[in-house]
């Protein structure tokens, strides 16, 4: 996997440094009549219209699945096109699905960008950034860090860590300015730095809130764990972005609610969350947004697989927190009994969280502050939690109440738990004892 990275990697350096030629010999000015763009016109009309296009600069490569930005463009009535090289295009048909971009020169303010696919023409194509309105400001900034497609079995590779890829980036980072002079609009565009995520993992952990009389509560903290292209000293700042829906399970099948890309989420180093207790028998936990992934990893109980997934990355993001319900309570456990288990798994309501991506990485490296947009992947984890606190199974629940009842710091329901659990075992030798004894004189009932 590495050796195929790299390969595409110096695919993609040598064809960036022929585009940077080709700007550095004949600049990226435009003929204002570009700006008359539209729907309706062809993309490589559009494309000849600046003097510096040569359709030969742009080769067909059947193996690059790859799609580079390579211009853009405003429109009279205020939309914005994309245009793009896509050099497997006569064998293999792409289309770009969204940008990460921001509308500023920095970075600050990036997300996703919906793009609708106009038309194309060879290995050219021309996209409109949906629900988009050009500003009408002297000078417009689109700062654009990857571009996005959708991921296809046939040439793309999975994650081989029970994640599911949906979409697959591309490395744009270009910053291009529009500027209006009297009435005219001219382009100029520069090459900005990026930040790969080249492996990572999407997962949760579920934090107990609690039982009630009728439900069981808990706190699913979604994350994601990653690693970059750059070595990161201290990571500062990160912009997530993801899809949710919610379910709600029952014995005739699972409800969802319509899936919702939720807006660009920001945090910080110094952010702290937590889960809301709300029942008996939890306890409230606290953790930050990010942190190193020896630091997430060393108060948690993983399942192997996922542990060995999480201790290849460097960073972890905990970007979201979603509340989890199932159908059975502290009152309607003793009802239940035995059914209690079962009752449990078929009545349950929760969120689902899909296709996360990085956007932004604000970090430290040698004492030197950067600010990149992020070049990442879609990326979808399991639908059920991986991991949960250390010390939360049964058996260390149980030990913590025996602990804190005999050294006089147990709450009311943990001296509760464990009178009730010294009656349940001293009736059940009872009635061990009981049945042995009658074992033993029916044994001697019929030998005599």
């Amino acid at each position: 996997m590495t050796r195929k990275r790299n390969y595409k990697k110096l695919v993609n350096a040598l064809l960036t440094l022929l585009l940077l030629v080709v700007t550095v010999i004949g600049g990226r000015g435009l003929n204002p009549a570009f700006a008359n763009t539209s729907d309706n016109s062809n993309v490589l009309a559009d494309l000849r219209k600046d003097s510096n296009f040569n359709v030969s600069d742009y080769p067909d490569i059947l193996t690059d699945y790859s799609i580079k930005v390579i211009q853009i463009a405003e429109s009279t009535s205020g939309e914005l096109y994309i245009y793009t090289y896509q050099p497997s295009q006569k064998v293999k048909y792409l289309v770009a699905t969204e940008i990460n971009m921001s509308l500023t020169d920095s970075v600050n303010g990036t997300k996703l960008y919906d793009l609708a696919l106009i038309n194309t023409d060879s290995v050219f194509a021309k996209y409109l950034v949906k629900d988009f309105t050009v500003s009408k400001t002297e000078i417009r900034y689109y700062n654009i860090s990857s571009i996005y497609r959708a991921w296809d079995r046939t040439i793309d590779t999975g994650t081989g860590n029970g994640n599911t890829v949906n979409a697959v980036s591309y490395e744009v980072g270009q910053l291009w300015t529009a500027t209006t002079t009297g009435g005219a609009v001219s382009y100029s565009m520069t090459y900005t730095d990026t930040v790969e995520i080249t492996d990572k993992f999407v997962g949760s952990v579920r934090y107990p809130n609690g039982v009630s009389w009728f439900t069981t509560g808990a706190c699913d903290s979604h994350f994601v764990a990653f690693s970059t292209d750059r070595r990161i000293d201290k990571l500062l700042e990160a912009d997530v972005t993801f899809t949710k829906k919610t379910y709600d399970k029952t014995i005739f099948g699972t409800a969802y609610g319509n899936p919702e890309e939720v807006p660009t989420l920001t945090l910080k180093y110094d952010d702290v969350t937590g889960n809301t207790v709300n029942g008996i028998f939890a306890k409230t936990y606290t953790w930050k947004r990010i942190q190193s992934v020896s630091e997430f990893i060393s108060d948690k109980d993983f399942a192997a697989e996922a542990k060995s997934e999480i201790s290849k990355q460097q960073w972890v993001l905990n970007f979201y927190e979603t509340d989890y319900k199932s159908g059975i309570g502290g009152a309607t456990a003793i009802v239940t009994g035995l059914f209690g288990t079962l009752i449990s798994a078929a009545f349950s309501s929760g969120t689902l969280v899909s296709e996360v991506s990085v956007l932004r990485l604000k970090f430290e490296t040698d004492g030197k502050t950067y600010n990149l947009g992020v070049v990442d992947n879609k990326q979808t984890g399991s639908d059920k939690p991986v991991g949960q606190p250390a010390g939360t199974g049964v058996w260390a629940f149980i030990g913590e109440c025996f602990a804190k009842t005999f050294t006089g710091s147990g709450t009311w329901w943990q001296i509760a738990i464990v009178v009730i659990l010294i009656v349940l075992a001293i009736t059940a030798v009872c009635l061990v004892v009981r049945f042995a004894r009658f074992v033993i004189e029916s044994f001697k009932g019929k030998k005599e």
